[in-house]
């Protein structure tokens, strides 16, 4: 008994049949070498691992059977998928938030690069696309009145700008079938119209509306 320890220690004989076997010298560094052949080797995990009513070897893989069918299985891998993009979105947002400087960095390098200024042209040639394809004309006579009206103060942080500096931001964004209707037009600054892009703001501006609705009295006013 102890001659065959060591012999199977040594991967002289097969685990399966008994029978004396010289194991390649690569496989016994790699802790193979157990099976003189591979028809040993699959006799023997046929006997050990159990099988389901499908026929199928029950594994720890997704896609090994565990008794489900194909749409469940495609289903729980679904699931999994989403879990590892939603922490993996998770990561990337703290540590932006921790590395502020870094990500600053990285998006000046970027934009001086070819590449972007490649997509910074691509970006502004469907902007205006989407501006020539929109139903209203910019009204620039309510745009002067209402910067005036505001003080010319950017509604995202309050700050004073020029009437050159602050930009036409629109509250439901082109993107999402806005228009430049004069309820859907506020004065933003270039950062906070740049941070916004085409997402919708978190707060109703009361201010813009109050503004449009003195605006309306004037312009029936002038006409009475």
């Amino acid at each position: 008994m102890e001659e065959k320890k060591e012999l199977r220690k040594y991967g002289k004989l097969c685990f399966f049949c008994n029978n004396p076997f010289v194991p390649p010298l690569y496989n016994v560094k790699k802790g193979f070498g157990k099976y003189c052949s591979r028809l040993c080797y699959s006799a023997d995990r046929k006997g050990k691992m159990p099988v389901n009513t499908n026929g199928l070897i029950l594994g720890r893989g997704w896609n090994k059977g565990n008794g489900f069918s194909l749409k469940e299985r495609m289903a729980r891998r679904r699931e999994t998928v989403a879990k590892s993009n939603k922490k993996r979105s998770l990561t990337i947002r703290k540590w932006h938030v921790l590395h502020k400087d870094r990500v600053a960095s990285f998006k000046s390098k970027y934009a001086q690069s070819k590449k972007g200024k490649i997509a910074a042209r691509l970006s502004a040639q469907r902007r205006l696309a989407r501006e020539k394809n929109l139903k209203k004309k910019m009204n620039w006579e309510y745009w002067e009145w209402l910067c005036e009206k505001l003080g010319y103060t950017c509604q995202g942080c309050g700050e004073k700008f020029d009437l050159f500096t602050l930009t036409i931001d629109h509250v439901l964004p082109i993107i999402r079938g806005g228009d430049n209707d004069e309820w859907n037009i506020q004065p933003l600054c270039r950062s906070c119209n740049g941070k916004k892009q085409g997402r919708l703001m978190w707060v109703d501006n009361v201010q813009i509306d109050l503004a449009y609705g003195d605006w309306l009295l004037e312009q029936r006013g002038e006409h009475v």
